[in-house]
């Protein structure tokens, strides 16, 4: 706790100094120092467990705040070259030595930084045609990795095709990509590092979670399911009518300082939706989430609430619509209370 005095409408330079060790939270990672001076370095957020998000390395803001980011990053006495790769405007000032520039609209779940000996890695990059836009991309691949590079881009190029078709515009200025057998699979701003089975699954948090994010922790089970709705194979688009009689479930946690997305949110979120889909119509699901997409944007975040009333009022303000969110998503028992006269406009 930092207790000072501050006069108002002043500005003020706080400097901090500590080593860099593994993050004191829960199954932290993302640092190893390697033979012959060299290390790996991965920021390895994580929307799991409390504490992983930037804060786990540097001072940081809450989900909801958006701000600019400068970072500074100097490898000093590294016995071999290392290559950065990051979601920031990089400008490489010498060996080594890299200063990074967040846009404002970057939140506390946004950054990527990685810091790999280049010896451990190939890449490609390239810009890629997709549904009328232009996607610019650099696709990285650990040498950990079995499968060869053409084929993992791919995949990666075939996914953008099936989301800007399906959800909307890539919102963010490029895409960068991390591929190694050991990475963590986890999403940022216009980014993922990911183990080869989920380079769908992450590079579809650029469109849901890290394009149009969650306003708080307590809305991320959101992204996770729908895009597990999306992209997982074999149970992506199906309809699965709600069973009234199954056990409420948790997914949105109303204490304002809930800090996990519940692991439920894959699984049961993604039946949440498939339930949706037989209210609504499969189409009609995910036009209504596409105009839910293309109304918030890079700028703006969604709640568990706009959620739920985007969707019952294009679902012709369907009682069931309602009803799911009351049972399934906040846990509650009973019949779900009616909404305000207003309530859709």
């Amino acid at each position: 706790v930092l207790a000072a005095e501050l006069d108002p409408c002043t500005v003020h330079t706080l400097w901090l100094s500590y080593p860099l060790n593994l993050p004191s939270a829960p199954l932290s990672g993302g640092l190893e120092w390697l033979a012959n001076d060299t290390l790996y370095y991965d920021t390895w957020l994580s929307d799991l467990y409390a504490g992983r998000y930037l804060e786990s390395w540097l001072p940081a803001n809450m989900p909801w705040d958006t701000y600019p980011l400068s970072l500074g990053l100097t490898l000093t006495d590294a016995g071999a070259p290392h290559t950065l790769i990051s979601n920031a405007a990089v400008d490489e000032m010498g060996e080594h030595d890299w200063q990074l520039e967040f846009p404002s609209t970057m939140r506390a779940m946004s950054p990527l930084v990685i810091v790999v000996p280049s010896e451990d890695v190939i890449f490609v990059s390239g810009t890629h045609p997709s549904n009328g836009q232009d996607i610019p991309y650099t696709l990285y691949r650990h040498d950990t990795v079995g499968t060869g590079i053409a084929t993992l881009e791919a995949t990666l190029l075939g996914s953008f095709d099936q989301f800007t078709l399906g959800t909307g515009e890539f919102l963010h200025p490029s895409f960068t990509g991390f591929i190694g057998a050991n990475a963590r699979s986890m999403e940022y701003d216009g980014a993922f590092t990911t183990k080869v089975p989920d380079i769908s699954h992450e590079a579809f948090h650029s469109w849901w979670a890290r394009g149009v994010h969650p306003a708080t922790y307590a809305d991320g089970w959101i992204d996770e399911a729908w895009d597990m709705y999306n992209t997982t194979q074999g149970q992506s688009f199906t309809v699965e009518p709600f069973n009234w009689n199954d056990p409420t479930a948790v997914l949105y946690d109303a204490h304002p300082f809930a800090r996990i997305t519940p692991l439920n949110s894959y699984d049961h979120g993604r039946r949440v939706f498939a339930g949706l889909a037989a209210l609504m119509g499969v189409d009609g699901l995910r036009m209504a989430m596409a105009e839910l997409y293309a109304a918030i944007g890079l700028e703006g975040a969604l709640t568990t609430a706009a959620l739920e009333r985007h969707l019952y009022c294009v679902g012709g303000e369907d009682p069931q619509i309602r009803q799911a969110f009351w049972r399934f998503v906040y846990g509650q028992g009973g019949n779900a209370p009616a909404p305000d006269m207003n309530y859709c406009g």
